[in-house]
């Protein structure tokens, strides 16, 4: 998704120049160092043990671009595992009717056909786009409201830093004055 979605960058925004569309690094960040930055600061997933519900959330500077790549997520995962079932059912079947067409056993031609029914089945689910493995609950939206920075926060945070600073480097130099 990083390399097709052309996002390294927007998550290395500091050393990208987009006028003139290159690095203004030495060393270009690589995909795989672009995946470690995705995987362990912007992207979430937690998974409720008790319900099967899967919780997607991706935290960026731009709230639409985080919308967007959520739903790009889920649609490529989606893609992906329905793809992996209809690849994996269509080399079953193969098999199967191979082993169906080997024997002449009618109770193990019985078995056979149970078993290629299953994997019909499987295929008919892997390719209906209603049945996909995640199934969006609660659609990624954009916020109304800033979630970080905690502007209000920071400001009060240095405010009181700054004067806590200032009243010891006061009565550093009072001290140093007797």
């Amino acid at each position: 998704m990083i390399e097709e979605e052309h996002l390294l960058p927007i998550l290395y925004a500091n050393s990208w120049d987009a006028a003139s569309k290159r690095w203004t690094i030495a060393k270009p960040p690589t995909s795989w160092k672009a995946f470690e930055l995705f995987i362990e600061k912007v992207l979430r997933v937690s998974v409720d043990k008790t319900s099967g519900i899967v919780t997607i959330a991706i935290e960026w500077k731009d709230p639409t671009l985080a919308a967007k790549w959520v739903k790009t997520l889920i649609a490529r995962v989606n893609s992906f595992v329905n793809a992996a079932t209809v690849r994996e059912a269509e080399q079953n079947l193969t098999f199967l009717n191979r082993q169906a067409q080997a024997t002449n056993m009618v109770e193990l031609q019985k078995a056979i056909f149970s078993m290629m029914e299953s994997e019909i089945k499987r295929l008919m689910v892997a390719r209906n786009p209603e049945t996909a493995p995640l199934r969006v609950i609660d659609p990624a939206v954009v916020p109304e409201e800033r979630i970080r920075p905690k502007r209000i926060l920071i400001a009060i945070l240095g405010i009181l830093a700054g004067a806590l600073l200032g009243g010891v480097i006061v009565l550093a130099q009072f001290a140093m004055k007797d």
